[in-house]
């Protein structure tokens, strides 16, 4: 399959590549090393696009539906596992860096979860942003609080990397949901090769568990008619558990 070069073809991938390389411009090179990095969801190969350019990694792998094969990619298709994640099971190649960007809440529940767990044992470190709910987007049906995402990352053995998530929070030129959900994670016991990172005193996270991160732009987002019922019925349920 031919490679092209960056264009704004197919889903706008040079704006998605113009914006990875901002994001991991916020990552200093003295202070990591990524050799392998994967892609999960990784559409035309973006973020793996601006990784390989960032770290000279020399070994990378994208993950993502069959479909892309129609599309011109970012690139090489020898670097790609053109699979159905609904239906993954099979663990992905064992990495320095694993990457999901707001792909999760394109999954059922089911296989999100399941994804997630592959993600968390196949890389020493983790840049993990998904969808919130309510969050503007096509094909959401599994919007999640990034709590519960941070809780399992956690419970997996991950520490935040808080400068990292200060950085980009701050900075504008980055789309919001980006900056709100956004962050790099590493094993707090085989972070070998990005060591540095993390510092003794961190804190595990930047955001304490029972708090959120939500842009003015989802907050202001008015209500539709079926979410309304939705919270009705919630709300009628639990007096009635409550009774």
């Amino acid at each position: 399959m031919k490679t092209c070069k960056p264009n704004d073809a197919f889903g706008r991938p040079l704006h998605r590549l113009e914006i990875a390389r901002k994001v991991f411009d916020h990552i200093e090179l003295k202070r990591c090393h990524f050799d392998s990095i994967i892609d999960v969801g990784g559409a035309q190969g973006a973020w793996l696009h601006a990784a390989r350019e960032r770290f000279k990694a020399t070994r990378i792998r994208c993950y993502d539906h069959p479909d892309m094969r129609t599309r011109e990619l970012l690139i090489d298709s020898e670097n790609y596992t053109f699979c159905d994640l609904e239906q993954r099971e099979k663990q992905f190649n064992q990495a320095d860096l694993a990457i999901c960007v707001e792909c999760l809440e394109h999954l059922s529940p089911d296989a999100a979860e399941r994804v997630f767990e592959l993600l968390c044992s196949s890389a020493s470190a983790l840049l993990f942003s998904a969808a919130l709910p309510r969050q503007d987007g096509v094909g959401h049906i599994n919007g999640r609080w990034s709590a519960h995402w941070r809780r399992r990352l956690l419970d997996n053995g991950f520490v935040e990397m808080t400068d990292f998530k200060r950085k980009i929070l701050f900075d504008s030129s980055i789309p919001y949901y980006l900056r709100q959900n956004l962050s790099l994670y590493i094993k707090k016991d085989e972070g070998i090769k990005c060591i540095q990172l993390a510092r003794p005193n961190d804190d595990l996270l930047f955001v304490p568990l029972d708090f959120e991160i939500v842009h003015h732009q989802i907050l202001k987002k008015p209500y539709r008619l079926r979410e309304l019922f939705k919270m009705l019925w919630l709300s009628i349920k639990r007096k009635l558990i409550g009774s």
